[in-house]
């Protein structure tokens, strides 16, 4: 059965922002971040429009980071790894452009988005590049853990 709450790995970092009275700076990923570990490849993905849904996948073999740039994402999070104390838990983060963080993601953790607004952007970090032949990718469809897309709660 699934229930909610944190699940182990998964952080959600507030990132530096410098402004000034010409606008402002944000730091997205540094090396010395302690929630970085090494460069697979970056991407961004934009959303056309509201309510799109992107999901579910997880990963054997990387994890990931998505920090969302512009727009408001909600993210939600199931935890498949059978060994972990946090094992069939769900969580749900939004995330908003003008309050940037950074949401890490471990391998094993089923993850998906849905943009709450038209042209939500995320950009995103991954340990390992992407391979077209080799897809490190389990996927299940959107509603495989129910109608739990709405933002009013599971």
């Amino acid at each position: 059965m699934i229930q909610s709450g944190e699940i182990e790995g998964v952080r959600l970092i507030n990132l530096t922002v410098h402004n000034d009275n010409r606008g402002w700076l944000c730091e997205l990923v540094r090396e010395d971040d302690d929630f970085y570990q090494r460069f697979g490849q970056l991407y961004v993905v934009n959303n056309y429009q509201a309510n799109v849904v992107r999901a579910f996948h997880m990963h054997k073999e990387q994890d990931e980071i998505f920090i969302v740039t512009s727009g408001a994402i909600q993210f939600i999070l199931v935890d498949e790894r059978e060994d972990c104390r946090t094992f069939k838990t769900m969580k749900r983060v939004v995330m908003d452009g003008n309050r940037p963080q950074a949401l890490t993601v471990p391998r094993g953790v089923q993850h998906g988005s849905m943009a709450l607004v038209d042209g939500a952007q995320i950009t995103a970090l991954t340990t390992q590049p992407y391979r077209a032949g080799h897809p490190d990718e389990v996927r299940v469809p959107s509603d495989h853990y129910g109608d739990i897309w709405g933002l009013g709660g599971w």
